[in-house]
């Protein structure tokens, strides 16, 4: 396994979650949500991320629904995928996400969130289970 951070992206229609691993790959943080503007001011953030933080793979969330089949959101998800790989030269890897949303909210509430304070701060914590999942993977 190469050295090197890993981000972790739930991909959403008004916001993208995003979350960092360690050099070490073993522990993940949340990042600040990202506000969508357009496709290509959101994959022009992710690449500026992607260098800045010398991130050696992106890991993006595949949003399966409860019987584990691809959903309406995982063909948008893939859509991304595509443009990103086109400006981005780094390993991409779909990532099975169900139920991170759900395990995000319930942690914030978990903590007094509000759903109103909670909408700054779901998606990125969702990215983070969904990194976490995803280094427990490589074990």
């Amino acid at each position: 396994m190469n050295k090197g951070r890993i981000l972790a992206i739930d991909y959403g229609e008004k916001n993208i979650g995003l979350a960092i691993s360690d050099e070490d790959q073993k522990i993940s943080l949340p990042l600040k949500n990202y506000r969508r503007k357009s496709i290509v001011e959101d994959i022009n953030y992710i690449k500026e991320l992607v260098e800045k933080r010398k991130i050696i793979k992106l890991v993006i969330g595949n949003p399966l629904n409860f019987k584990r089949e691809e959903s309406e959101m995982s063909g948008k998800v893939r859509d991304f995928i595509e443009k990103l790989r086109e400006k981005i030269k780094i390993e991409i890897e779909l990532f099975d996400e169900t139920f991170t949303t759900k395990e995000a909210e319930y942690v914030l509430r978990e903590f007094g969130f509000k759903e109103k304070k909670m909408k700054g701060k779901k998606d990125s914590i969702a990215a983070s289970f969904l990194l976490s999942s995803y280094l427990e993977s490589l074990k």
